[in-house]
């Protein structure tokens, strides 16, 4: 790639320099948590091209079985079900009882469902414009 393919602030920097600054902010990034935790997150990133990449959920199913334990896919079938719950305006506490998860996560999912461009408000058919209300 030529640097003319280069953001601007990338072209004044001289690609040395602004290749050097982006990995001293990507150790500033994950310095508090460590080499490990930049790895996690290229790992994470490699593994969302990957799922972008598959066109069938059943491909997606079975890598799921093939990557995670049971127990980690239950507890990410739990996560989705209390999104579900919470765009069908199920109360907080009746989901924590049906679900046997902690208000804790439900909050989370709230939280996350009130984040306008949040992936699971789309996922889940949740209108831009509609703000999700607290189910208490």
């Amino acid at each position: 790639m030529g640097e003319q393919n280069l953001p601007q602030v990338f072209r004044s920097f001289g690609i040395k320099r602004a290749i050097s600054t982006l990995r001293t902010g990507l150790v500033i990034l994950g310095g508090m948590k460590g080499k490990q935790s930049v790895l996690n997150e290229r790992a994470l990133a490699g593994l969302a091209d990957h799922l972008a990449a598959i066109d069938s959920p059943e491909t997606i199913s079975t890598l799921f079985e093939e990557l995670l334990t049971p127990s980690e896919r239950r507890d990410l079938a739990l996560r989705w079900r209390l999104m579900e719950q919470l765009v069908q305006g199920v109360p907080q506490r009746r989901i924590a009882a049906n679900l046997g998860v902690s208000l804790c996560k439900i909050t989370r999912g709230s939280s996350v469902l009130k984040q306008p461009g949040s992936v699971c408000r789309k996922l889940l058919g949740v209108p831009e414009n509609e703000n999700r209300p607290d189910q208490n």
